[in-house]
């Protein structure tokens, strides 16, 4: 698929405010190819999810299952949310105010994967 098509691709997805399954395996196998995901890819993520907050079961675990593998596998130390990332993390999920059910899911798998995170992070997730 060249460069051209790829990015109609992804701004065609959630254009309706919605993310299907296929569309999340579409997302899935792009994210994921090289294994890694990559900041430009997260924050392309993060703008989808403004996009379309709605989707398939399939869009709120890919979600947060790939902005998750950013955190604890692809920033220093793996498996930890630092207090640093974790203010950036809380930035980013207020910009428009309040976190969304994706950016609320993400957090949750967060604080189930972690090793470790800030102990402020309950209770910001608790008052969202």
């Amino acid at each position: 698929m060249s460069d051209q098509s790829l990015e109609t691709r992804l701004a065609a997805i959630g254009a309706d405010g919605f993310v299907s399954a296929d569309e999340v395996l579409f997302l899935r196998r792009t994210v994921f190819a090289d294994g890694v995901v990559s900041a430009d890819e997260l924050d392309a993520l993060f703008d989808l999810g403004d996009r379309a907050q709605d989707g398939d079961a399939e869009w709120f675990q890919f979600f947060a299952e790939a902005a998750a593998d950013f955190y604890l596998r692809e920033e220093e130390p793996q498996g930890y949310l630092t207090g640093d990332e974790f203010q950036s993390l809380k930035t980013r999920v207020t910009r428009n105010g309040h976190a969304n059910g994706l950016e609320l899911t993400l957090m949750v798998k967060l604080m189930e994967t972690a090793e470790v995170t800030p102990a402020e992070m309950a209770t910001f997730v608790g008052e969202q």
